[in-house]
């Protein structure tokens, strides 16, 4: 009767913890969409700093190319030759062409969901199953008495 009882509970635990990983674990259902969000925003961040390379690439072609793109960009950043003649005009925020590059891609770790709470709601099933078929087998017996 009692063995009976735990072979039941073992089988629930089993059962319970087998399903709770499938969904919950780290190799779920739910980490699984995680990591392919986590990819996409990956691609998307790859996507901008590969179009923001093709700018910083163009600008350093024009750079290397264009004495004058080099004055205007010295003049952007604020260095001025001595016979240049300089306005300064209040409240007015120069305009930097420079591309902003460390901006996108802060790597994160994936939080992944703890196997210890999975085991915990596991073993509370199984108890929960254990109990509830002594108590069967106990009202059983009883009606057993009863009608004999």
């Amino acid at each position: 009767m009692i063995r009976s009882a735990l072979l039941v509970a073992l089988y629930v635990n089993f059962l319970s913890f087998s399903l709770l990983s499938l969904f919950f674990g780290g190799t779920g259902a739910t980490s699984f969409e995680k990591l392919r969000e986590h990819n996409l925003r990956l691609e998307a961040n790859i996507s901008e700093l590969e179009s923001k390379q093709v700018d910083l690439n163009n600008m350093l072609g024009s750079l290397r190319s264009n004495p004058e793109s080099i004055i205007i960009e010295a003049r952007s950043l604020g260095l001025y030759r001595k016979e240049d003649g300089v306005i300064y005009l209040r409240n007015f925020e120069p305009v930097h062409r420079i591309p902003e590059t460390d901006q996108k891609f802060y790597p994160r770790s994936l939080r992944q969901a703890d196997e210890g709470i999975l085991r915990v709601f596991s073993m509370a099933a199984a108890i929960v199953a254990l109990l509830l078929s002594l108590v069967a087998r106990k009202a059983q017996g009883a009606h057993k008495a009863i009608t004999t």
